[in-house]
């Protein structure tokens, strides 16, 4: 699995990469440090980018800012959204936002209105 990993502090951004770079099967293929960098990965490396490691809070483009973007330009990378500054209510409003408005969730499974969990095509 290729990973790229986002977040505005650079120790955190490189202790995760390192950890998570441990795994014999996952290998670290960019960092960047902020929501304008996470879209500039995606449209220019998005075809070698399994998954993307999104930080939330970032000064200038945030990951809630950068997800709909990243998503539209490399629809094949799965995003997780990481946090250690928001309370978890910020992060599912926002995130529930996110899936309702955004195209590559309609119909295809997420969360409803009432934030429950929903079957694809349903």
């Amino acid at each position: 699995m290729r990973v790229a990993v986002v977040d505005d502090q650079g120790v955190v951004r490189a202790g995760i990469a390192a950890l998570i770079g441990l795994e014999p099967d996952i290998e670290v293929v960019a960092q960047a440090s902020n929501g304008s960098e996470a879209v500039d990965l995606a449209e220019t490396m998005g075809a070698e980018i399994d998954v993307m490691l999104l930080d939330v809070e970032m000064p200038g483009v945030d990951g809630l800012q950068a997800l709909p973007r990243v998503r539209e330009v490399s629809p094949h990378t799965r995003v997780l959204m990481l946090t250690t500054g928001l309370g978890v209510s910020s992060i599912v409003t926002g995130s529930c936002r996110l899936c309702l408005e955004g195209p590559a969730c309609r119909g295809s499974g997420g969360i409803n209105s009432r934030g429950e969990g929903r079957q694809a095509g349903g």
